[in-house]
């Protein structure tokens, strides 16, 4: 017979036993389901990546960038919004053939001058969507090619007043444009935010990239015109550098070489017919070329150095065709790419 204290030590034993045993059974369990849940499981029948650019009638090159900067050229949301701003393949107006004509003959100085200035050459598009490549004034007076306002013409070192508007010195507001540019840049970290930056101002952008904690210009929720405005420069580059895709067949000239020769004057009185007359040049284009100088004459009495341009003799019928040519008045109608405010 067992006696009371035998039986005491054998449940004691029991009990520790089946203690161990379940700790055992829960460790066991807890190590199968780490494994079991850390193991990717098996897909059978995976779905396809979607070929967005296909779906979308888009054929982006690989590598395919602005500015130097990556695209996210296979992301859905991205090729939507690029689409808005792509014409139709085969349909692109007149109005935008025109301006791929122009920029024949622009882009070369914008180009070189970019290049001096250690910016990237896409940003000449800022140009084209601001102006089309026009010396044109607005009506809120953002004036040229670069549609400069005067404080901030100012700003970077153009001269404004009765007798000069340098916004409309293609060299010289391009130059300007550049020192704005790179200042973007500095404070904003890329070439996508330093653009819409030219847009919204720099300010404006750095305080929303502040607020909403990203520095990716796609990721940024802007008012529609800054948030379009990147847009409307990656579509122009696309159609620039694909014209016979949209059925135009524009011949690429040779611009390797210098296109302008540059005179100078210091005189007390500045007077543009004595300046041609001197050298012999066609005055209606002498004019055309330098629009900036707003009077034909005018009072130098502290002597200042003004640079003219002139075409270089093997550009010079071409600039002739090109500047008086019967083109229409622009009025900022791009319709495929941009409308201003």
């Amino acid at each position: 017979m067992i006696s009371i204290k035998d039986f005491i030590n054998k449940l004691r034993i029991k009990k520790k036993f089946v203690f161990l045993l379940s700790g055992f059974t829960i460790l066991s369990a807890a190590v199968f389901l780490f494994f079991f849940l850390s193991k990717k499981p098996k897909v059978t029948n995976e779905i396809p990546c979607v070929n967005w650019q296909e779906r979308l009638g888009i054929n982006l090159p690989s590598g395919f960038n602005f500015a130097n900067d990556s695209l996210p050229i296979n992301d859905s949301i991205f090729l939507t919004k690029l689409k808005k701003f792509l014409p139709q393949k085969k349909n692109v107006s007149k109005q935008m053939e025109t301006v791929i004509k122009r920029a024949e003959q622009w882009f070369p100085v914008i180009e070189s001058i970019l290049k001096k200035n250690n910016l990237p050459e896409d940003l000449k598009y800022i140009a084209v969507t601001e102006s089309r490549l026009n010396n044109a004034v607005s009506p809120r007076g953002a004036a040229g090619f670069w549609q400069l306002m005067r404080p901030t013409a100012i700003k970077y070192g153009l001269e404004i007043n009765d007798n000069i508007d340098e916004r409309l010195s293609v060299n010289k507001s391009t130059k300007a444009a550049c020192k704005y540019l790179n200042e973007a840049h500095r404070q904003l970290g890329c070439w996508a935010l330093a653009a819409a930056g030219y847009n919204l101002g720099i300010n404006g952008v750095a305080k929303q990239v502040k607020i909403q904690n990203t520095k990716n210009y796609f990721d940024l929720d802007l008012n529609s015109e800054t948030e379009a405005y990147v847009f409307k420069l990656i579509a122009l580059k696309y159609v620039f550098e694909n014209t016979r895709e949209f059925g135009i067949n524009i011949p690429r000239k040779n611009n390797s070489k210098p296109i302008f020769q540059t005179y100078s004057s210091d005189s007390s009185v500045i007077h543009l017919h004595a300046l041609v007359t001197k050298y012999n040049l066609d005055f209606d284009l002498f004019k055309k070329m330098n629009p900036w100088m707003k009077n034909e004459k005018f009072n130098n009495a502290e002597r200042k150095t003004y640079t003219f341009e002139y075409p270089k003799p093997y550009t010079l019928e071409n600039f002739k065709k090109f500047l008086f040519k019967n083109e229409t008045k622009d009025k900022d109608s791009i319709t495929e790419f941009h409308s201003k405010s």
